[in-house]
């Protein structure tokens, strides 16, 4: 349904964008580059669209080998004689020329290219570099007669320009040749929808159809019956979206391509053997076929690179897959596909049938397991040994490397009955990282931290609600079951939530960079982004992204600042189990809007690197500053005291923060300005940790320079550390250069330094009371409980307070981490009163080793005789 729906919206944006919003500040924004790539070792023309691209620089290339000169057209001359001018400036430019030269040593593959101008430089846009013979699309070629001709072992370059476009190309193929005619769209960040359909030599008899073989790219696979001359039909599907955004690469050829990689996963540093499938393999095997076209497999050696963090060699991976690590394989010379990072030793599955649980193939743990929905209805069932008490992750790959399938996972117990608890954590996956940039929710289902009730053997089973319709030898899926291993990932991209974007810093401005972190297995601890190799004259402090918080910003100040690009890095840092963890973040940008507004999912991909552009430029208009030396906290009881730094708060008290404006346009203020908090996660399980306002915007009069914004630790805040990134925005009517001078109405954001609060826990557990009967001059055990709280996963000290001269005693003992009971002996004297005794069991915990909270229970003691 997701993958349905985001289709459907793509048919409401069929207009490319043409003029970027009047309520952003100028940002050079490229919308199409064509041709999108080229063949190695030539140069030719490129024609870049987009909006906000004035006074182009140049290009810049994920590949130095890949250079661009700019293409001046001056206006003609107005009278007869007179020498042409140069090109008129006083209106943004939406489109510009280049002169690209790909050299020699460029490795084949798709790169990045962005466009460098006065504002700064813009979001990437993919450009492929092959090493076959490419031609562009040329009109008329709108029917049969008019096809234009193309040789098999070649690119073509094309755009469907309009709803009703169709491009008709014709070749020579012989009799038995596999032709393979690959229409790449959402690879190479097209909006374009393809509908590829190969034609007899009459123009009338079709042959072969294919759309949507991988995301939006087509595959049209047809053997030739006969020595003659075909026709290819490429369309934009249902003929409802067209222009210059809905560019294509046609290839078309009789050779190798590789459909998928089996097992999809392999051991960071090891060799393994893996089959490859697809289609024209030489000396392939029949390995099934996909929508009635045969499939080969051939079986070879991959080496697997050491470094196991993030994804090497393939930019183009979409938010799903975007925080998976791995690397992009292209084995005996072919088409690459992406090859993922196992954390646990990888078994296949090798048992058929495994339909049910008494069929099920017994595998070890912890494990990674490769398994394939091969025919209709597949269901695979595997069994493990599972211990009472010991937390195991289960979690189930398709959608994430690629693969169509809807799956989902059942599990069952040592008694065979399925463990109905665990049924609504089986299936989709609800969360995202954010609703609208960077919308990774998947229908793959959710991590499931499984803790075990008792000792004995559980079986899972992987299976999917499209198998019906959907299965053979490419719906292949990765299966983890494994011991928690507590990790994140973090991904950065321009805090730009609805557009492509690029990041540009200015003199005396600010800008931010949103830090995306995917938690894993449990991981809820603070991440700290630090970003590294800026230009010169810029400066960042560390953004902390707090305690089970999702997302932070990056603030970017700029100073004395000159014209420059720069490739800068984020690191990132956290403490798990005691260890420093580091992790390089990975960069990614928007690729395009989905409805043109806000609020709605865009689609967005992971890039090259975080290039930063700066600009020497005027002050922006007003910067925010918060006082936090003159903050005060507001307790539960109402009354206020001083707060010092760093903040220290209980949950549901206040902290009152002076913020000042500091007009830097000249006159006075034009506009009310609206502070605002920026929101850290999507709220997961009904937390909202912490808000500003109440969660609504503060407007700050245009005649006033100071707020206090009321920073509040909700009640059901858990203890943690968390981080305060405030925002102000208003409306200013600024002047931009453009050779001439446009005035018009900007939305100006500005960051004051964000910081930190630290929320005290009062209590990291729950005791349960406890009863027991201990007979006069004897011992009972008696057994303490714990409900862990807030994900605290350390030891408990615990006690039991009895009243004095009761005749009771007991010796004070530990609930180990991960354990969450413990016996103590309580003893009574020979001379003790019989009766009824009431004791207090006190836990104590440390949060975060410094931080301590005591949870109390009662326990009533009979003593008899």
């Amino acid at each position: 349904m997701r993958r349905t729906l985001s289709a459907a919206l793509m048919l409401l944006t069929g207009v490319a964008l043409a003029q970027s919003p009047n309520s952003t500040l100028p940002s050079p924004r490229v919308n199409s580059v064509f041709p999108c790539g080229g063949q190695v070792g030539k140069s030719f023309e490129v024609n870049v669209r987009g909006t906000e691209l004035d006074e182009p620089q140049g290009l810049t290339f994920s590949h130095r080998g890949i250079t661009a000169k700019v293409i001046v057209t001056p206006e003609p001359a107005t009278k007869k004689g007179e020498p042409a001018k140069a090109a008129n400036k006083s209106v943004p430019a939406n489109e510009a020329k280049f002169t690209i030269t790909i050299a020699k040593d460029v490795p084949p593959g798709t790169h990045e290219v962005r466009f460098v101008g006065q504002f700064g430089v813009s979001n990437p846009r993919a450009f492929v570099v092959g090493t076959r013979p490419e031609q562009n699309e040329t009109e008329p070629n709108s029917d049969v007669p008019e096809a234009q001709k193309i040789e098999l072992g070649s690119v073509v370059n094309g755009v469907i320009s309009a709803t009703t476009d169709v491009d008709y190309f014709i070749f020579t193929g012989r009799k038995g040749q596999r032709i393979l005619a690959h229409c790449a769209a959402s690879s190479i960040d097209s909006r374009s929808r393809p509908f590829v359909e190969l034609f007899a030599s009459d123009g009338a008899s079709r042959l072969g159809i294919n759309r949507n073989d991988t995301g939006n790219d087509a595959l049209c696979d047809v053997t030739l019956p006969a020595d003659a001359q075909y026709y290819l039909r490429i369309s934009e599907f249902a003929y409802t979206a067209g222009g210059e955004d809905y560019f294509y690469r046609l290839s078309v050829s009789d050779g190798p391509w590789l459909d998928a990689i089996y097992p999809p996963m392999i051991e960071a540093g090891k060799i393994a053997t893996v089959t490859l499938i697809g289609r024209n393999l030489k000396d392939g095997k029949p390995a099934g076929s996909i929508d009635g076209r045969p499939l080969q497999a051939v079986t070879t050696t991959i080496t697997a690179p050491k470094d196991s963090l993030g994804f090497a060699g393939l930019a183009m991976l979409p938010q799903t897959a975007g925080l998976l690590d791995g690397f992009a394989a292209s084995p005996l010379d072919l088409n690459a596909r992406p090859l993922f990072f196992a954390t646990a030793p990888v078994v296949l599955e090798t048992q058929e049938p495994n339909d049910t649980i008494d069929k099920s193939q017994a595998v070890p743990t912890p494990v990674e397991l490769a398994g394939c929905i091969f025919v209709r209805n597949d269901r695979d069932a595997y069994r493990f040994t599972a211990k009472r008490g010991e937390p195991v992750m289960i979690e189930l790959f398709a959608e994430r490397i690629g693969t169509t399938l809807d799956a989902v996972l059942s599990l069952h117990g040592p008694d065979g009955k399925e463990i109905a608890a665990n049924a609504a954590f089986m299936d989709d996956d609800p969360e995202a990282l954010h609703p609208t940039s960077f919308f990774n929710r998947t229908t793959d289902p959710a991590p499931f931290r499984f803790t075990p009730t008792v000792d004995g053997v559980y079986t899972v089973t992987v299976s999917a609600r499209d198998s019906n319709a959907n299965f053979g030898p490419r719906t292949i899926y990765r299966l983890r079951i494994v011991p928690p291993q507590p990790d994140f990932r973090v991904v950065v991209m321009p805090r730009n939530r609805d557009l492509p974007s690029g990041v540009t810093v200015t003199s005396s401005g600010e800008t931010a960079i949103d830090v995306f972190v995917q938690r894993l297995d449990g991981f809820s601890g603070p991440v700290t982004a630090t970003i590294e190799n800026l230009p010169a004259g810029v400066t960042a402090k560390p953004a902390m992204i707090g305690t089970d918080e999702r997302w932070g910003l990056l603030v970017l100040n700029g100073g004395d600042v000159k014209d420059a690009e720069t490739m800068a890095k984020v690191v990132a840092t956290a403490t798990i189990r005691g260890k420093l963890v580091t992790r390089a973040a990975q960069s990614a940008s928007i690729t395009w809007d989905v409805l043109g507004s806000q609020n709605a999912a865009t689609i967005a991909r992971l890039d090259r690197g975080l290039l930063i552009a700066t600009r020497k430029a005027d002050k922006r208009p007003y910067r925010i500053s918060a006082k936090l030396d003159k903050a005060t906290i507001k307790g539960s009881d109402g009354k206020e005291r001083p707060a010092k730094q760093p903040f220290e708060v209980k949950a549901g008290e206040k902290i009152n923060v002076p913020v000042v404006i500091e007009w830097q346009g000249g006159g006075a203020r034009p506009n009310v300005v609206n502070l605002n908090m920026e929101p850290t996660s999507l709220n997961q399980n009904n937390r909202s940790p912490i808000a500003v306002n109440n969660g609504r915007p503060l407007p700050v009069a245009k005649d006033k320079n100071e707020a206090v914004m009321v920073v509040e630790a909700k009640n059901n805040t858990a203890p943690g550390y968390y981080n305060v990134n405030l925002i102000g925005e208003t409306k200013v009517n600024m002047s931009i250069e453009a050779g001439g001078k446009q005035k018009k109405d900007f939305t100006v954001l500005a960051y004051a330094a964000p910081f930190s609060i630290t929320v005290l826990p009062t209590t990291l557990a729950k005791l349960s009371q406890t009863n027991a009967t201990v007979k006069l001059g004897k011992s009972t055990p008696l057994t303490v409980r714990v409900e862990r709280l807030f994900d605290f996963e350390g030891e408990y000290k615990v006690r039991i307070a009895f009243p004095e001269k009761c005749g009771l005693q007991a010796r004070d003992a530990v609930i180990p981490a991960g354990s969450n009971e413990v016996k103590i002996e309580v003893d009574c004297i020979s001379d003790a009163k019989p009766g009824r005794v009431n004791a207090t069991i006190e836990a104590t915990a440390l949060f975060d080793d410094k931080y301590k909270a005591t949870s109390e229970a009662k326990a009533v003691i009979t003593i008899t005789k």
